[in-house]
């Protein structure tokens, strides 16, 4: 690749680069404080906790943002993967990876109105029922909350197929233009990333947030792991011209 080619790259990995900072401190902070009990599964605990939230519609718009600047980001990276290797396999891998990005992002997006506005309403209108009709109330919550489960499957599995497309996609831009190894490293872990997302999404689809499921509970991790990576990922698009990243930085 010419050197004139691949600094008209600069300026937009650059803006993928601080979404992703952005994406990595906003959603690394609300993470954390998301109010919880022991076992998610355990719904009359969990309603009671969410419930005595003051701050949990700020905390679940905060996660919305987090991870849409994660996304749009990775949106970045993959359209400029796209562009710079047309008529490869990473062109066709970026293109499907722009693509279930956008999907993974919408699909959060609409998990995020169920269980940051609808289940907080749903389980605030429980906690103040009269007695006679907190029984209905919390069965009414208890529906919502599988609504809650149903779309969080769904998203998982879309995660990881981005990951998956977006790992091999930047693997294969390991070549003899771009010999620098550590490009297979970025997109190994990404892969990684993706087995791990698919595993808890289909842990979900059966127990849904029930941490008796080793497939859930032991992937709690790949979300910090994710984090990670996408600082990683930051830092490569800051730093290079080409979407080759992890290439040797031209002086």
């Amino acid at each position: 690749m010419q050197s004139s080619k691949m600094r008209n790259w600069s300026p937009l990995l650059r803006i993928g680069a601080i979404l992703a900072f952005a994406g990595v401190v906003t959603y690394g902070v609300s993470w954390p404080i998301h109010p919880g009990v022991p076992d998610a599964s355990d719904w009359a605990r969990s309603a009671q906790a969410y419930a005595e939230s003051d701050n949990w519609v700020t905390i679940h718009l905060a996660q919305l943002s987090g991870l849409l600047f994660l996304f749009l980001g990775l949106a970045i990276l993959a359209e400029a993967l796209r562009r710079e290797y047309r008529g490869t396999i990473v062109e066709a891998l970026a293109f499907l990876a722009l693509v279930t990005t956008i999907l993974t992002a919408s699909v959060f997006a609409t998990l995020q109105a169920v269980d940051g506005i609808s289940l907080k309403a749903m389980v605030d209108r429980w906690a103040n029922a009269p007695a006679n009709e907190k029984a209905v109330a919390f069965r009414v919550s208890e529906s919502v909350r599988y609504i809650e489960i149903g779309l969080n499957s769904p998203f998982r599995f879309l995660q990881a197929i981005s990951a998956f497309l977006i790992g091999a996609a930047i693997a294969l831009t390991f070549n003899k233009e771009n010999p620098y190894p550590k490009a297979r490293i970025l997109g190994g872990v990404a892969i990684a990333i993706g087995i791990g997302m698919a595993l808890r999404g289909y842990a979900i689809s059966y127990t849904g947030f029930s941490e008796q499921n080793p497939l859930y509970s032991q992937t709690h991790l790949f979300i910090l792991i994710l984090l990670l990576w996408m600082v990683a990922i930051g830092i490569a698009m800051w730093k290079r011209r080409s979407p080759a990243l992890l290439a040797p930085v031209e002086r």
